[in-house]
C-alpha cells in the first residue's frame, strides 16, 4: 500500500487549524465518514475513489493526514512476488551444478 503521511505537532485544543483542514478536505472530497471508534483520536475518512482515500487523525496535540493508494499496494505486491520468483530461479540455477 502506498501511503503519504503528513503530521503536525503542537496542535492545541484552541487551534483552528484542524477545523480548517477538515473543511478543506470536505470541500474537495465531500462529506467524511467516521473512521471508527478510537479512545484517544478523532478519525475521519474521505473516499476519493475505489482505490484511494484520505484519513485525518486528530489527537491531543497532533494532526496527521494519510493519503492511501490501494492500487499501489496491488502493484507493489506483484512486484515483490516477481522479485522473489526471480531470486528463487537464480538460486536454483546456481545450485543445479551441485547435484
Amino acid at each position: 500500500m502506498d501511503v503519504l503521511r503528513i503530521a503536525w505537532g503542537n496542535i492545541t485544543s484552541k487551534s483552528d487549524f484542524p477545523g480548517e483542514v477538515e473543511a478543506m478536505l470536505t470541500k474537495k472530497y465531500g462529506n467524511s465518514k467516521y473512521g471508527g471508534p478510537d479512545i484517544f483520536f478523532k478519525l475521519l475518512r474521505w473516499d476519493i475513489d475505489s482505490d484511494n482515500f484520505v484519513v485525518m487523525k486528530l489527537g491531543a496535540n497532533v494532526l496527521e493526514l494519510k493519503y492511501v493508494d490501494k492500487a499501489g499496494e496491488k502493484s507493489g505486491k506483484r512486484e515483490a512476488a516477481s522479485k522473489e520468483r526471480k531470486f528463487k530461479e537464480e538460486d536454483l540455477k546456481k545450485d543445479q551444478h551441485k547435484f
